[in-house]
């Protein structure tokens, strides 16, 4: 008879602990399954956050890297030109109208229908949203949080002559969701 006490003791706790585990599991995956087609009851929460400052001396970012500077694949997914904002042949980037926020039910069809490996300098000021898929298919927002433009003052005789303008430095925050591109 003590033998069977002593199950008793442990079977108990460990059969209410499972009960338990299962509800709070329930409780985590119902919600969504029986929610109403194209209502998110969550914000889906970012896998990681960061900034950047991209600049001659430091052009490129792998966005698939974590903060810390683990991970990634070591593709730099944003590279910074003096021109443009430009990506890798794996990475895809949108730029964003100025009133829409950057979530990933913007970001997909955004970069399905005018993605692109290239932003020229004439379309990016401080404050505007680009949306990016990673060269490991993580979908993401980036922030232009300071764009900094100057004009190469060339000593030339000719005067009046346009000069371009180039890129001193861009400061982004980014947010990688944990979520698939596609």
């Amino acid at each position: 008879m003590s033998g069977r006490t002593s199950k008793a003791k442990w079977i108990v706790p460990v059969v209410v602990a499972l009960i338990g585990a299962m509800g709070g599991i329930l409780a985590a995956v119902l919600p969504p399954v029986f929610a109403p087609p194209g209502v998110i009851k969550q914000p889906i929460p970012p896998a990681y956050d960061g900034q950047a400052t991209l600049k001659q001396d430091n052009p490129e970012i792998d966005l698939d890297s974590l903060p810390n500077g683990t991970g990634g694949d070591h593709v730099p997914d944003l590279v910074y030109q003096h021109k443009a904002l430009t990506t890798s042949t794996r990475s895809l980037i949108a730029l964003l109208d100025p009133a829409q926020q950057p979530t990933p039910e913007i970001c997909r069809p955004a970069l399905a229908a005018h993605g692109t490996h290239n932003i020229p300098i004439s379309q990016l000021d401080s404050g505007l949203s680009l949306c990016i898929r990673t060269s490991a298919s993580h979908l993401g927002a980036v922030t232009l949080d300071d764009v900094r433009k100057y004009t190469r003052q060339r000593h030339s005789p000719r005067s009046g002559t346009p000069q371009p303008e180039l890129i001193g430095h861009v400061i982004i925050s980014y947010r990688i969701w944990d979520v698939p591109a596609t």
